[in-house]
């Protein structure tokens, strides 16, 4: 094993104790705190969580990883766990109990304020990840790809990250 297939197994590793608080949470309860320990749930996933980002860094800065939060990446995910949170709901496989309709209804107002509609078709627009030779955004050539997020159907630029 190299240094990278270690940093990646540490990557594994933090991954699987994250989703062990997440399924300790489910049983137990966020707040619960487990009194040999003496340390609530939500601590404990918080604590995995910095773990599993700390790697992420190190990946980062030792070994060129290149990854970088992206906030529309957070508003697509945030609109796929609507509408399946939407879906399981339908189906009678997710119930929302009287305190959890305000994060519903704040999860659905930030999808909603997060949507442009698109010329193109009418619908909703369908951002992704483009690579643009930069000679189409400065008329100069010989640049680099330029990465931008824009609607597939009408190129709608999505502003802000």
């Amino acid at each position: 094993m190299n240094l990278e297939q270690l940093i990646l197994l540490k990557l594994a590793e933090e991954c699987n104790e994250v989703g062990q608080e997440c399924s300790k949470i489910m049983q137990f309860g966020m707040d619960e705190v487990y009194e040999p320990i003496g340390i609530s749930n939500r601590e404990r996933l918080k604590r995995e969580l910095q773990d599993l980002f700390s790697i992420v860094q190190i990946l980062n800065e030792d070994f060129d990883l290149g990854f970088e939060h992206s906030k529309e990446h957070v508003q697509i995910k945030r609109a796929k766990f609507m509408h399946y949170a939407q879906y399981s709901k339908s189906l009678g496989k997710l119930k929302v109990g009287p305190g959890e309709v305000s994060v519903i209804n704040s999860l659905d107002r930030k999808v909603k304020d997060s949507r442009d509609e698109c010329v193109a078709t009418g619908e909703d627009c369908v951002y992704q990840l483009e690579l643009i030779p930069s000679e189409f955004l400065t008329g100069q050539e010989g640049g680099q790809l330029t990465p931008i997020v824009q609607c597939k159907h009408c190129g709608k630029v999505k502003e802000g990250k």
